[in-house]
């Protein structure tokens, strides 16, 4: 402030106090300032410079560690000498210093690799100094590090292989309480720590993510992304280890068990990291469950299942209406395993209540997860179907056609043993059909026969506007005109799936109606629907269904002759036509007219990757070649198929 003041211009009244040197003075002074802020100015700029230097060296320097960390990760061999001798030795510089190194983010990624290639004495050590010196205070403070974490995840995926790093980790288990355990699994990168300890605990697959949730068209659904989604939850696969390692899990999961008894689940549903470390548990006790001598983890689980849904019912309801507590609910579900103990928690926390929870955006998932797992045949099935049936309209309304497919679904595609139950079972299906009918105004003799056509286009507005636009098409082989449709009213995907299951059932109204309302499109509607990526799934489940509709398969396959070459050359378009041509219903005669139609313009087929695909199914160029040979095969395959459809029919006339 001072040297501003000092710098600016005498000001005007007061020269007659100040004499001329002094006035002079001043303005050297000015002056003066004025290049020592210009100097100032300078230095900063240097400064600057330097500091992005220094920054642009040590970039350089992360970058070539990381590139080393890499290629030693690529030359480590785990069983040379050399590497064993390089692990020993640099683990033993680090010794005292694991917890700073596992800190350091460079560092840090070449410890995990040196633990990947650790002998059991060397593991030994290094737990002993990274965990059990600093108990469970340094393991929580480990996994609660953005670098720590991995470390740690890497150092029990390693120390489970040795017994006597088992028995060290078993160690740091037992020092746990129910509040360390359910801290770690609150924090973000504690979570991960604690499903990669329950995963290696019980020797089951370590698999973080669970599903996938999806808009589709203005309805929200659960999709399965991978083998390790809780819809294949029950097919987990536990391997052998160590006792301590099962004895670890035990108790870790009775002090939760505990937990949750006294104080209920609201604690484990206020994040998605708690809710997934309690998830991967769960799925941890599922695995041994299903393991020889797994029949302790089997009552541990049930317990805890029974606690999460039964402790206080309301607050489980109420959970299911936010993400984090609807996906524990789904998990907690499909974990039970026993039919029985399945049977009286739905029925006791579900029943009346699966209306209410249908219409929330996130207890809609945990309904269709409830109504996957009711067993097929049970009165209790009937009695939520008999809950949902009536609002069919209402969900179909309102972007919930999840549930709606959920329903046909459990009610088409079971199969019960008993000949009582399949009656039952089909008059189900028929009041579903029915249900189903009736939301979408297909109702009356003629109206059924558009059925499909309704859950494809599901409004009589829309359905109108596509079969206008369809006849706007010219399939003549034009590639410009067959690919047009693309511009037209898309297909509905859920309710594409609703037809699949409909066209899947096989037996009963259901199917039939779903038969009879395919084979109601015109020509060029069905050519239209095999070239659009949800309307061929349709065209493919009618083909491939087992259904008695032999005459409407052969009269909609008829359809496709003139343009084989066309639709063998499309994505969508090309799946149809390979079902067409395994078809049951179709004959020899009819495969025949297909591959003699792909030979006549192979080589344009040839070029495109869908074309090489049928012109491999159909076996084009062996008909070309040898066509005694391929008429020989496919005579006996049809017979296999003779045979085997005679020995089902026979099995259902026993029953």
């Amino acid at each position: 402030m001072e040297g501003n003041f000092i710098a600016r211009d005498t000001p005007s009244g007061f020269d007659e106090f100040l004499d001329a040197e002094t006035v002079t003075y001043l303005h050297q002074v000015r002056a003066q300032l004025r290049e020592l802020h210009q100097e100032r100015e300078k230095l900063e700029t240097i400064l600057k410079q330097q500091q992005e230097a220094q920054k642009r060296v040590r970039n350089k320097y992360h970058s070539y560690v990381q590139s080393e960390s890499n290629d030693l990760v690529q030359q480590l061999d785990a069983n040379s000498e050399s590497t064993k001798l390089l692990v020993r030795n640099v683990l033993a510089e680090m010794h005292g210093r694991y917890n700073e190194v596992a800190r350091d983010i460079q560092a840090s990624r070449v410890l995990e690799l040196l633990i990947a290639s650790s002998e059991e004495s060397e593991l030994v050590s290094l737990l002993d100094s990274l965990l059990l010196s600093g108990k469970v205070a340094r393991f929580s403070s480990l996994a609660e590090h953005r670098c720590a974490s991995h470390v740690l995840e890497c150092v029990i995926k390693r120390a489970v292989k040795f017994e006597s790093t088992a028995k060290c980790i078993e160690r740091v288990c037992k020092l746990m309480t129910s509040e360390d355990l359910i801290q770690l699994m609150i924090d973000d990168r504690g979570s991960h720590v604690a499903r990669a300890l329950f995963s290696q605990l019980s020797g089951s697959p370590d698999h973080s993510e669970v599903v996938e949730r999806q808009e589709l068209e203005g309805c929200l659904i659960t999709k399965t992304v991978n083998v390790s989604g809780l819809k294949s939850l029950p097919k987990l696969e536990a391997f052998d280890v160590y006792p301590s390692l099962l004895d670890s899990l035990l108790y870790l999961s009775r002090i939760l068990a505990e937990q949750i008894d006294e104080s209920g689940i609201q604690n484990f549903v206020e994040t998605p990291a708690i809710s997934a470390a309690l998830q991967g548990l769960l799925r941890a006790l599922r695995a041994r469950s299903e393991s020889q001598n797994g029949s302790e983890f089997k009552t541990i689980l049930i317990r805890l299942c029974k606690a999460v849904l039964t402790k206080d019912i309301e607050t489980t309801l109420s959970v299911c209406r936010h993400m984090p507590g609807s996906r524990l609910i789904e998990c907690t579900v499909l974990s039970i395993p026993d039919e029985e103990v399945l049977i009286k928690l739905l029925k006791k926390v579900f029943r009346g209540k699966l209306w209410e929870l249908a219409g929330d955006s996130s207890a809609n998932y945990v309904v269709q997860r409830v109504l996957s797992v009711v067993p097929a045949g049970s009165s209790l099935l009937v009695q939520f179907l008999d809950e949902l049936e009536p609002q069919f309209h209402w969900l179909l309304e309102n972007q919930r056609a999840g549930v709606v497919l959920a329903c046909v679904q459990a009610a088409l595609l079971s199969t019960p043993a008993a000949s009582k139950s399949k009656s039952s079972s089909l008059q189900l299906q028929k009041r579903i059909t029915a249900a189903l009918a009736s939301a979408l105004n297909a109702t009356g003799t003629s109206h059924k026969r558009c059925l499909i056509h309704l859950l494809l286009f599901p409004s009589h507005n829309r359905l109108l506007r596509w079969q206008d636009y369809v006849k706007t098409l010219d399939f003549d082989g034009s590639p410009s005109k067959s690919n047009g449709h693309s511009s037209g009213p898309r297909v509905w995907a859920l309710g594409s799936l609703i037809a699949q299951a409909l066209l899947s059932a096989g037996v009963g109204d259901a199917s039939r109606c779903a038969f009879d309302s395919v084979a109601a499109f015109s020509r060029d509607e069905v050519l239209c629907l095999s070239q659009d990526a949800a309307g061929s799934r349709v065209l493919e489940a009618f083909f491939n269904g087992k259904g008695d509709g032999v005459k409407e398969k052969r009269a909609v396959a008829e359809y496709f002759v003139p343009y084989v070459a066309l639709l063998s050359m499309d994505k969508n378009a090309s799946r149809v036509l390979e079902s067409c041509f395994r078809c049951d219903a179709v004959e020899i005669e009819f495969r025949e007219k297909i591959v003699e139609r792909l030979l006549q313009q192979r080589d344009e087929i040839a070029e495109t990757p869908s074309g090489r695909f049928v012109l491999r199914t159909c076996r084009a160029e062996e008909y070309r070649t040898r066509k005694d040979r391929w008429r020989m095969t496919e005579n006996a395959r049809d017979t296999k198929r003779e045979v085997l459809n005679d020995l089902l029919q026979d099995e259902k006339r026993i029953d």
